[in-house]
């Protein structure tokens, strides 16, 4: 029998290792979707699939290298893909 979603949430919170890896994933995802906020001038929720390549080539053209990126990227696309 399959052990229930909330169940391993809470696994997670048992394991230091995990339970620190499992918060800098959420503040990794807030500071990544305050950013695309600033880039849009409005909620991330309305990015639309032509946002997101901007939102690549801003970073890429402010520096940020291509892990952060992608990294970036890969998150807002996430959220975002809820919400198209």
């Amino acid at each position: 029998m399959a052990t229930p979603r909330a169940g391993n949430i809470e696994c997670i919170h048992r394991v230091p290792q995990l339970e620190d890896r499992f918060e800098k994933t959420q503040k990794a995802y807030i500071r990544h979707g305050k950013g695309l906020t600033t880039f849009l001038g409005r909620s991330p929720d309305t990015a639309t699939a032509e946002d997101l390549p901007r939102y690549q080539l801003h970073l890429t053209e402010s520096g940020v290298r291509p892990p952060s990126v992608n990294g970036a990227v890969g998150r807002s696309r996430a959220a975002s893909m809820q919400h198209l």
